[in-house]
């Protein structure tokens, strides 16, 4: 899994002394490495006038790789109240170089906020300066941290918490943008407050939930159904009819009944008259 934030190293003349060709390539691969201007300018010093030959022989092991490197040198630097160097030693070239190292690699972690800027060094009076400016991406490490980290894949403890404090400073609603993975952070305007989210909806009570009947289960009857019953009551309305009009009117009725053609009704038949045999 990719890193969330890319990573870049600022590299204190303390560990290039303490490192060879082989650790350097490895550096490489955890980061984009920078060298501070003022430590390019000490590292040529060395070359030529270092007061020990160990360190002469690195620097110029150094000035050999370099070039090929793909390492960047950098004169970005930007002032903070927490750097700078401690006291009675202000005058120091040592402490000179310590704040140069320290305020490059605050302007780094201030000239982009989306990546995270490790400075890796031996001096730990330069780290407590860094780790004092509370840049959100900005860190210190040592040289042994690194070399574990560039050999085991491992993050330091303090990366992995500075990549956890980045991503909880990053809004939920950050985007990326379309030119790589870097998470671009959303920037609130001045005098307004972003809204809280909407509350998510809650499922209603089961109360409140109406029932909707399937139409083909209504119990309303059908067309034919109706139909049925309208001919049926027709029919006993007009029976009923035409017994009242039989009843209050028996001759009209009569008349009526003869003009349908229809057969007599069983109560109109003329009665049989049984007449005499005659003899």
């Amino acid at each position: 899994m990719s890193d969330p934030f890319p990573t870049s190293l600022v590299l204190d003349i303390s560990a290039l002394m303490a490192s060879k060709t082989r650790d350097w390539q490895e550096f490489s691969r955890v980061g984009t490495c920078f060298l501070p201007g003022p430590v390019v300018d000490e590292l040529k010093f060395l070359c030529d006038r270092a007061s020990d030959s160990d360190q002469e022989k690195v620097a110029r092991e150094f000035s050999r790789f370099h070039p090929t490197s793909g390492w960047q040198t950098t004169d970005l630097s930007l002032s903070h109240p927490s750097i700078k160097a401690p006291s009675g030693s202000a005058a120091s070239k040592n402490a000179r170089l310590m704040v140069s190292v320290a305020e490059c690699a605050y302007g780094l972690a201030e000239s982009n906020p989306e990546e995270l800027i490790v400075l890796v060094s031996n001096s730990h009076p330069l780290l407590q300066m860094v780790q004092s400016t509370n840049a959100e991406n900005l860190c210190g490490i040592t040289l042994t941290a690194l070399l574990q980290w560039a050999r085991t894949h491992q993050k330091p403890p303090a990366v992995v918490q500075q990549g956890r404090t980045m991503q909880a400073a990053i809004m939920p609603g950050s985007v990326r943008s379309d030119s790589g993975s870097k998470p671009v952070r959303a920037k609130a305007s001045p005098g307004r407050s972003t809204p809280p989210p909407a509350p998510p909806a809650s499922p209603a009570p089961a109360s409140a939930v109406r029932y909707r009947p399937n139409r083909s289960s209504s119990s309303h009857p059908g067309f034919l159904s109706q139909l049925i019953s309208g001919v049926i009551a027709l029919t006993l309305f007009t029976v009923a009819g035409l017994a009242m009009w039989q009843m209050v009117q028996p001759a009209s009725f009569r008349q009526f009944w003869k003009r349908t053609g229809l057969p007599a009704l069983p109560w109109d038949a003329p009665s049989q008259q049984t007449k005499p045999v005659k003899r």
